[in-house]
């Protein structure tokens, strides 16, 4: 017993696994029935451990198809989807401004786009306003597939968990930017029509 839980030189004692400490107090526990006690209840526990192996890799196998789902979403889909929509509704807002500036009159500018630029005319957003919004959304949304993904694959691990998040952010971001420069640019052009 002191050979593996002694606090100076007990091989077990400052091991980070629950399991292996656990595993050992067993072990230790069964020895001093005897020796054959002890054989026989480390074949158990290897056993166990072996059915606890299996179980865990047949859940995995079982969860692989929305651990790679929630990965595609939190490197890809999500920033593409906020980089798509930063850039038209930078575009949409460009386009209502001019409406606005235009020497349209209040009637036909109502019967032309339904009314609607003028519902909202004390709410003033700015392209810079909204793809703040749409970049806290963006962030929050890949940290939150992030702790799922990692709580799926790995548990509680805060530091995969944080590395995986960062990587998650790290891509997402490049994607989010180039998303809404090609988007900016194919559909920019569109923006400056007059009306």
């Amino acid at each position: 017993e002191e050979a593996i839980f002694d606090k100076e030189v007990g091989a077990a004692y400052l091991y980070p696994s629950t399991l292996i400490k656990s595993v050992m107090k067993i072990i230790v526990d069964a020895s001093r029935k005897g020796v054959q006690v002890a054989a026989i209840t480390m074949l158990t526990i290897s056993k166990y451990l072996r059915s606890i192996h299996l179980a865990q890799e047949k859940i995995r196998d079982m969860l692989s198809d929305v651990i790679s789902s929630l990965k595609f979403q939190g490197f890809f889909l999500t920033p593409l989807v906020c980089g798509v929509v930063v850039s038209l509704a930078t575009i949409i807002i460009q386009i209502l401004e001019q409406i606005s500036k235009s020497s349209i009159s209040l009637e036909s500018a109502k019967s032309y786009m339904g009314g609607l630029p003028f519902l909202f005319k004390d709410i003033a957003i700015t392209p810079g306003g909204f793809q703040l919004i749409c970049s806290i959304y963006f962030i929050e949304a890949t940290i939150l597939v992030a702790m799922f993904t990692n709580s799926i694959e790995n548990g509680e691990d805060e530091v995969e968990m944080k590395s995986l998040a960062f990587r998650m952010l790290s891509m997402g971001s490049i994607v989010y930017f180039i998303t809404t420069l090609l988007c900016l640019m194919i559909f920019g052009p569109m923006a400056t029509v007059k009306v």
